[in-house]
């Protein structure tokens, strides 16, 4: 884990002082590993195991995790709010913060952004809900993103300057974690007539 470590390419500096740190403890401590590299995953869940022991034994919190993102559940928002505060004193003790725009305390009724997707309750014209399951969709700056990626992939393409695998290995990424989520008619009308034929009433 040293060598990987000690290995990984220079990650965007990040100036956080942690209790007992001097003004140069940033400097000396490098944070972080490439996104997309699988240490950093192994790494997590190796990290983070003591934390799931004690937000499940301690707090006694239901609670889920998926690599570095995790929910909690409680019928009182209070409980949530002093859960937050708990677990950003334990964190802090590990050199690790909570991140400030994504950790938030929502209703399960509303809409709320997890891994990736935007998880939706179904409801009825009253509110209330109506399954279990809800829907999932992508956010809106995902699909705008890809959209642009898109568009210059297809003009790499007509150049030449891209391949067919290439082609494929970009785009089977986004169609995979797009189909977790419910896009059939938007992948439709992405890709019905092929690779980058747009289909009649859908803009790129």
């Amino acid at each position: 884990m040293d060598t990987i470590i000690d290995g990984s390419n220079a990650q965007e500096p990040v100036e956080l002082h942690f209790p007992g740190d001097d003004l140069f403890e940033p400097y000396r401590r490098r944070r972080g590993l490439p996104i997309g590299n699988l240490t950093s995953q192994f790494s997590a869940n190796l990290y983070l195991d003591r934390f799931d022991h004690w937000v499940t034994e301690v707090l006694g919190a239901p609670y889920v995790r998926y690599v570095d993102d995790f929910a909690l559940f409680h019928d009182d928002a209070d409980v949530l709010a002093e859960w937050r505060a708990r677990i950003d004193g334990y964190l802090a003790g590990r050199r690790l913060r909570l991140h400030p725009r994504k950790t938030v305390i929502l209703p399960t009724s509303e809409p709320a952004t997890f891994l990736g997707f935007v998880l939706s309750p179904d409801k009825d014209p009253t509110g209330r809900r109506t399954a279990e399951r809800g829907h999932r969709h992508l956010p809106d700056d995902n699909v705008r993103r890809f959209r642009n990626r898109l568009r210059g992939l297809r003009d790499q393409w007509r150049a030449g300057t891209v391949t067919k695998a290439d082609v494929e290995a970009r785009i089977g990424a986004w169609i995979a974690h797009a189909a977790q989520a419910d896009t059939a008619r938007l992948r439709q009308a992405l890709f019905s007539g092929g690779w980058f034929k747009v289909t009649p009433g859908f803009r790129m």
